[in-house]
């Protein structure tokens, strides 16, 4: 009798006997942009969050009808506000952004670049042509997103790994390896 819960025999071939799982991707500029943005999330939240508290302050101060601030309209001070908080926002992400994008050119992480993701018992291996990384799964933080996962690899680095790549297991079972030494270590965006 077939058990139905036991895998084909020739994907378990696929995963070979050390036990590695693979994944395939191309990264377009589009997949690279939505991962950057999830990163400065992760890595400058409490700074974008007390950000958004003073500029809600301060605009809250300035609807207002103070008697200093009558000969301005409210909404021109509104646009103002509203300037002033696009400013606050890019000085706030501006250096990091610029760190990551330089880490993950030399890093070969560019887009249109095939990348090969390998996951072994204690490593997580990347290659991209001419370039091999490795680095221990439990020096990494993974970030769960709608379109795939972001792998944190220190602080002015990532991986982002989509959801639609080329897995010779699944994504979920991919993901299940890479937070099972840490499970701690997994956020939700």
């Amino acid at each position: 009798m077939l058990n139905p819960y036991q895998p084909p025999a020739e994907r378990v071939a696929e995963i070979g006997p050390a036990g590695e799982l693979t994944a395939h991707f191309q990264l377009n500029a589009k997949q690279i942009h939505y991962a950057e943005s999830k990163f400065l999330l992760y890595r400058l939240g409490g700074r974008l969050t007390l950000a958004s508290l003073v500029m809600i302050a301060l605009t809250l101060f300035v609807s207002f009808d103070w008697p200093i601030l009558r000969a301005l309209h409210l909404l021109i001070r509104q646009l103002g506000v509203m300037l002033l908080a696009t400013a606050v926002y890019l000085a706030l992400i501006h250096r990091l952004r610029v760190r990551l994008r330089t880490n993950l050119a030399a890093k070969g992480v560019l887009p249109a670049t095939m990348v090969t993701v390998t996951q072994t018992v204690r490593l997580l291996r990347w290659s991209t042509p001419g370039q091999t990384h490795e680095y221990p799964l439990v020096d990494l933080h993974c970030i769960r997103t709608a379109k795939g996962m972001v792998v944190v690899v220190s602080e002015d680095l990532f991986l982002f790994i989509p959801k639609r790549a080329e897995f010779n297991t699944s994504y979920r079972e991919f993901f299940r390896r890479m937070t099972s030494p840490d499970s701690e270590k997994t956020n939700d965006f």
